[in-house]
């Protein structure tokens, strides 16, 4: 990597602000324990929200799905 001039980027840890909403319960209980079938529409959904810095901004990409039949 040094030949390339390649530098690996190192996260920042936690701050105690995070560390304290953590601790304070602001983590939500897991509701469906694993069991990710539904028999009708609406009645489940789940979601994932990713990071990206992209040109130094950071962007914020989500997605939902329906877990009747997988519709995002």
């Amino acid at each position: 990597m040094r030949e390339m001039s390649l530098a690996a980027k190192v996260r920042k840890k936690k701050s105690s602000t995070e560390k304290k909403k953590i601790a304070a319960g602001y983590i939500y209980p897991n509701l469906l324990n694993r069991n990710f079938n539904a028999f009708f529409p609406n009645h489940k959904w789940v979601m994932d929200v990713t990071e990206i810095t992209f040109c130094d901004t950071k962007i914020y990409v989500s997605a939902l799905m329906d877990l009747f039949n997988r519709s995002l």
